[in-house]
């Protein structure tokens, strides 16, 4: 029996292009909301370091929902590009 040997031209960028968009899809689609654990999990960013140099920006507290004496929460999406905002700016 007689192998086929077959040669794939991968362009890295672009697989790593669609990798990130669909793995962006897939955490845009689970998450509406998410705590400071997830946010400090998600941007690799220690919470205290969140406390200090993120969560209080406006861009950010705009988006922070709590019941009185309640746990904080930010609405995914449009917090991560807040960050994103932030970050490019250092």
């Amino acid at each position: 029996m007689e192998l086929a040997t077959i040669n794939v031209d991968v362009d890295q960028k672009q697989l790593r292009d669609y990798i990130q968009k669909k793995i962006d899809e897939s955490i845009h689609q689970t998450f509406f909301t998410i705590d400071i654990n997830k946010m400090a999990e998600l941007t690799c960013i220690s919470k205290s370091s969140l406390e200090l140099d993120i969560l209080q920006d406006p861009r950010v507290k705009q988006f922070e929902r709590r019941k009185p004496g309640g746990k904080r929460y930010w609405f995914y999406e449009p917090t991560m590009e807040a960050i994103k905002q932030i970050m490019d700016s250092w």
